[in-house]
Formats: C-alpha cells, sequence, structure tokens
C-alpha cells in the first residue's frame, strides 16, 4: 500500500512557545497538559511502560517536545538527551526551562537532514511524532545516519501509521478504523495530485504510510524492528516501535 501524502500547514509554535514561557516547574507543565492535551499523558504512560530504563545513556531526540525530554530524564529513562531543533524561538525557550529544572537536557539549533551524528556518542535515536514529516527518503537517509554513527537502538513513537498489514493484525478493531481512514484519505490524495501533479518542492507535505509499507522501510536500513506495541486513543491509532541493531 502507498504512502500517502497530503498538503498541510506548516506547524504554529506559538502557543507552545508561549505555554512553555509561562511553566515554573514540572507540575505545572503537567497540570497543564492534563488539562488541555490529557491524550498526551495517556499516550505517554504507554511509552513509560514500553522503554527500557537507560540511566546511563544519552540519547538525540529529533525535534522538540518538552513534556517527552523532561519526563523521560526525569523518571531516570535515560541520563541525559540531546535535542535537535530547528526553530530559534523554542530553543531557547526550552534550554531556559530545563535549565530551571536542572535536568540533564540540551536543545541545539541542528538539522538531521543536513547535520551528521558524531560517532559513538548516543545510544538512542528518539523520532517522536516526527516520521509524519519526513519522506521515505528522509527516514532511510535519518536511519543511515544513525546506523554510521554507531546507534545501537531507536525509538519511533507515531500516530501517523496506520495499522494495516497482511497477514491481518491480531487486533481487529484497530485495523478496521484505520482501513476506513486509509481509504478516505487514498482518495484525498487524488486531489493533491490534481492541484500539484509531481512538483512538491514547493509544498508543505505530511505522510501517512500503512504498518506494512513501514516495515517494508524499516528493512532497507541496518536496524530490525525488536517490538511494535499499537493502542487506540481519542485521534485514533497509536504506534510504539523499538528498532535494535
Amino acid at each position: 500500500m502507498p504512502t500517502i501524502k497530503k498538503i498541510s500547514s506548516p506547524e504554529d509554535y506559538s502557543t507552545s512557545i508561549d505555554n512553555l514561557s509561562n511553566y515554573s516547574n514540572y507540575e505545572e507543565m503537567f497540570l497543564d497538559y492534563f488539562k488541555n492535551q490529557s491524550h498526551t499523558i495517556y499516550n505517554f504512560s504507554h511509552i513509560l511502560s514500553f522503554f527500557p530504563k537507560n540511566e546511563k545513556g544519552l540519547a538525540l531526540s529529533i525535534g522538540t517536545d518538552i513534556f517527552k525530554e523532561v519526563s523521560l530524564v526525569k523518571n531516570s529513562y535515560f541520563e541525559a538527551i540531546e535535542v535537535w531543533e530547528i526553530q530559534e524561538d523554542l530553543i531557547a525557550i526550552a534550554n531556559n526551562f530545563v535549565e530551571k529544572l536542572e535536568q540533564k537536557i540540551e536543545f541545539v539549533k541542528k538539522n538531521i537532514l543536513h547535520e551528521q551524528i558524531i560517532p559513538n556518542k548516543f545510544n538512542t535515536l528518539l523520532l517522536f511524532q516526527m516520521d509524519y514529516i519526513f519522506s521515505d527518503e528522509n527516514i532511510k537517509l535519518i536511519l543511515a545516519k544513525a546506523q554510521e554513527a554507531n546507534v545501537k537502538e531507536c525509538f519511533i513513537i507515531s500516530p501517523s501509521i496506520l495499522h494495516i498489514e497482511f497477514p491481518f493484525p491480531k487486533e481487529k478493531d484497530i485495523f478496521a478504523h484505520d482501513l476506513v481512514k486509509f481509504i478516505s484519505l487514498f482518495f484525498e490524495s487524488f486531489s493533491l495530485k490534481k492541484k500539484v501533479g509531481n512538483n512538491y518542492k514547493e509544498t508543505h507535505l505530511t505522510y501517512t504510510r500503512t504498518l506494512r509499507s513501514f516495515k517494508k522501510l524499516i528493512k532497507k536500513s541496518y536496524f530490525n524492528i525488536k517490538e511494535i506495541k499499537v493502542i487506540m486513543n481519542s485521534n485514533g491509532s497509536f504506534h510504539l516501535i523499538h528498532l535494535k541493531k
């Protein structure tokens, strides 16, 4: 089944920046997420049970999710996390916040598509809700860079993978839900082709993949799938994928 491309507006970080600049501690942030993004708390409870603890490990995270980074270090899942982000305003405020908390987290301006990963520096690569902005070629490139840098494992956390593969997965209810979503997105993709043809360069695209196509993509990398877990939340299916070399 094909990767489905969709025209989307570039992400607006202004609300995240405003909220982050107002937090004075972790508890305030947790309460805000609990009130306004309860699905994030629900998802993260599953993430914490899925992740093994690596208290001396250094992780490289692509893209900022301040609740995720702080929670993982606070709960000793990693000793430290370095976050590569391209939004300068977000980097400055995020660094100020983790400084208040005295957490070993650093936000730096780097683009994974253009930068090399320092060899033997990181144990783990984290892609939290980031696969949807990367094309298949981008994902292959990122995993190749991780392999060249001797990164041992990668966690991909995604609401953008549809739980569709053959033979049918055991989670038949999630399969049925995502099959309906796939059919809807597939027909929407025809209007995209009509609008822009094959010239996507000036268009902001996001990508939705089936689990079957995502597994095929991973097979082209140097990583192997160690474990996959899927849950349903109020927004649909949510995948947790652990890759190991």
